[in-house]
């Protein structure tokens, strides 16, 4: 007697599903329109009563029922000993002294499968390393599944069956992890690194986040100087124009210098001139922060953020 290896019982209970899923599928559906109309849930603008739904999810239920009592109980304990998919690959449930088993086994074996698959699947996965090869249910109900074929090259059939079934099923389920991961990469690659190009560099140069605020620290020590002269010449800071000092250099559209411009969407930061310091306010983006330089010789600066971001940008 050859015990039904793992592979071989894997591949017969893919055929199963599918045969045993299309047939229910399709009679549960006539079943469902033929008791729906004779109880006129099928009629245009008439709601379901409850009574005609609950004898509908007990029909379907009881359909469902005899459905696979007919496809894996019965066929199991004829003449057959098996099902359609264990046929195929010449397999048979048999007792522990390889005779055919009985109605009430078959069936006991079957609602076994039940403990099999809500113990994670382990229950069938027994098969690999008990002796006879039998899952949980086997052992529960005292069945073998026996190979009557073990000595013909079914490999090809086998690896055929399980890669129609489970390649599509890994395929759907990385199709799934991917829908919900890439879009997440892709922003946090954006916020981690923001587009931008200069009037005089060509279009595919990109100049991450620290650089954007690495030239904002040196716009503000630029105004922080200029500051220091005006305030040697007037005996205070500039702070209602720009043009009280004369602009700083500015080579892009980078900056956008307040009050005296207006900001738009070009513009990655908005410069403030305040009564004892300039802010550097980083705008157009999911993620602000301000840099602020105090006018004061020897003045540092200083960052504020939400979500960690002066650490990023290195302060």
């Amino acid at each position: 007697m050859t015990y039904a290896n793992f592979w071989k019982r894997t591949a017969a209970y893919l055929v199963d599903a599918f045969i045993y899923g299309m047939a229910v599928s399709l009679i549960g559906q006539f079943v469902g329109f033929a008791v729906g109309v004779s109880m006129g849930v099928s009629q245009a603008g008439q709601e379901p009563s409850l009574q005609a739904l609950v004898v509908l999810v007990g029909v379907s239920f009881l359909v469902q029922l005899i459905c696979y009592v007919l496809y894996y109980v019965w066929p199991e304990c004829s003449s057959w000993q098996a099902t359609i998919g264990k046929k195929i690959f010449g397999l048979k449930v048999t007792d522990l002294n390889g005779q055919r088993i009985g109605f009430w086994r078959s069936l006991g074996r079957n609602l076994g499968m039940i403990v099999s698959t809500i113990i994670l699947g382990i229950g069938y996965l027994m098969c690999i390393w008990t002796e006879k090869k039998q899952c949980l249910h086997d052992q529960m109900a005292g069945c073998l599944v026996v190979d009557n074929t073990p000595s013909e090259k079914q490999g090809c059939a086998i690896a055929a069956v399980i890669t129609l079934f489970i390649v599509p099923i890994l395929l759907l389920v990385l199709g799934i992890i991917a829908a919900i991961a890439l879009p997440q990469f892709a922003k946090a690659k954006e916020r981690a690194k923001v587009a931008d190009t200069p009037r005089n560099a060509p279009q595919s140069v990109r100049v991450t986040e620290k650089n954007l605020a690495a030239g904002a620290t040196s716009l503000l020590g630029k105004v922080q100087a200029q500051q220091q002269a005006f305030l040697e010449a007037n005996q205070h800071y500039a702070t209602d124009s720009w043009h009280q000092f004369g602009m700083p250099v500015v080579e892009n559209d980078m900056f956008c210098l307040t009050p005296d411009q207006v900001c738009n969407q070009t513009h990655k930061f908005q410069v403030i001139l305040q009564n004892h310091a300039v802010t550097a306010l980083r705008i157009n983006t999911t993620r602000p922060y301000e840099l602020t330089l105090p006018y004061v010789q020897g003045g540092k600066i200083s960052c504020q953020s939400a979500k960690e971001m002066c650490k990023q940008i290195g302060f």
